[in-house]
């Protein structure tokens, strides 16, 4: 584990990792930083694919990115 209070230089990305008995979607994860926990998930489905549902969420926030304040909001 490098120094914790300094500056980081990994990729801020969303994150779903084993936590507890299920799941945690993480914002900023990384080796030497715990990031934010955002929600804890239980009981997920018989098919549940962690890596891809990651992909979407990360691909969603860099649209979002280019455009955080316009758009349109989805009724």
């Amino acid at each position: 584990m490098t120094d914790t209070f300094g500056k980081c230089e990994c990729k801020a990305q969303y994150t779903i990792e084993p936590h507890g008995d299920g799941y945690a979607l993480y914002y900023g994860r990384c080796p030497h930083r715990h990031g934010y926990n955002l929600i804890n998930m239980v009981e997920p489905a018989f098919n549940f694919e962690p890596r891809h549902i990651e992909k979407l969420i990360n691909l969603g926030d860099a649209e979002y990115q280019k455009n955080p304040d316009g758009g349109e909001w989805a009724e």
